[in-house]
């Protein structure tokens, strides 16, 4: 299921999410070379960063700066949040398959038959485990 993702800074915001106290130092210097840190980093700067990380992995998001804005949220990025979500409103997940039955028709197949009760998937899948439940 895509969960839509609406990633936003102000273009002077200095408050960096980014923890990386208690990391080993090997580890928050590899960070720190990625992403370019620095004592008061001006987060805007890294933002192409990470969206290019996001679309490597082929992560979908809607990445947005807002000039003149520090740590905070204005009436326009409310709005904006707001008319985003309400495009990408989350379908409901499908209803689950009924009447699941099963047919030994040798020792190595089995044929499986089911209700399928919904309209929004476009297939399942069959997990098999062995031994005892």
């Amino acid at each position: 299921m895509w969960v839509p993702k609406y990633i936003y800074v102000g273009d002077i915001d200095t408050n960096d999410a980014l923890d990386i106290r208690g990391m080993p130092q090997e580890d928050r210097d590899q960070i720190c070379a990625l992403l370019n840190c620095s004592a008061n980093p001006i987060l805007a700067e890294r933002w192409p960063i990470a969206q290019q990380m996001y679309e490597s992995v082929g992560a979908e998001a809607q990445f947005v700066i807002y000039p003149g804005v520090g740590h905070g949220i204005t009436p326009q990025m409310w709005l904006d949040i707001e008319n985003f979500f309400n495009q990408h409103k989350l379908t409901l997940p499908p209803e689950s398959p009924s009447s699941l039955a099963a047919k030994a028709t040798s020792s190595a197949a089995i044929v499986l038959t089911w209700k399928d009760n919904s309209n929004n998937e476009t297939g399942f899948n069959i997990q098999r485990e062995e031994g005892a439940m």
